[in-house]
């Protein structure tokens, strides 16, 4: 799901203000400079929507006030964190092809 968020950075307080539900209004106390400003910002979101940080991301708007952030969206009824796509096996024969060494 897209969340706008506006963005006052060096703020005297931190404040994250419900505008709507996709739309957020933030103060951090730290400056835009070095990225700390986006990093606070996306850990406040994250902490919002009840989802883990390294989850959300800027989608535009990374040197404005004005940004859009990514947020994943938490499957309803369930505690536990998605389950992470498997690799495919591989057959059993061919991989003992691979290992068999051939008299030559």
């Amino acid at each position: 799901m897209y969340i706008k968020v506006r963005v006052r950075a060096n703020a005297r307080r931190e404040r994250l203000e419900a505008v709507s539900s996709a739309s957020l209004k933030i103060s951090v106390r730290e400056k835009a400079e070095g990225n700390a400003a986006n990093r606070r910002v996306a850990e406040l979101v994250a902490l919002h929507f009840n989802v883990p940080a390294r989850s959300v991301r800027i989608v535009s708007g990374h040197r404005f006030p004005s940004k859009l952030f990514s947020v994943p969206v938490p499957v309803l009824g369930s505690d536990r964190e998605p389950r992470k796509a498997k690799r495919p096996r591989r057959k059993a024969g061919a991989l003992a092809q691979v290992l068999v060494r051939r008299p030559g």
